[in-house]
């Protein structure tokens, strides 16, 4: 699993990818195919491939006004 956040990795973070990389490599043990790792309320789980490419701008113009503000 990987999650890019920036800075040294915490224990979380490396406890966070161990799990994601033991589900992933039980997933492809087990015949799962178009599936990826997510984390998502709290807890580490398979998804669907197509979910994973859905693109959200819900918030992204509150984030450029956001952008705006703190470039002056």
């Amino acid at each position: 699993g990987h999650t890019q956040r920036g800075g040294t990795p915490s224990a979380e973070d490396r406890f966070m990818a161990s799990q994601m990389g033991s589900l992933a490599a039980k997933a492809l043990i087990d015949g799962e195919k178009e599936k990826a790792t997510v984390y998502k309320d709290g807890v580490v789980k398979l998804a669907e491939l197509k979910d994973c490419l859905v693109k959200d701008d819900s918030l992204f113009d509150q984030f450029a006004k956001l952008g705006e503000m703190l470039s002056i």
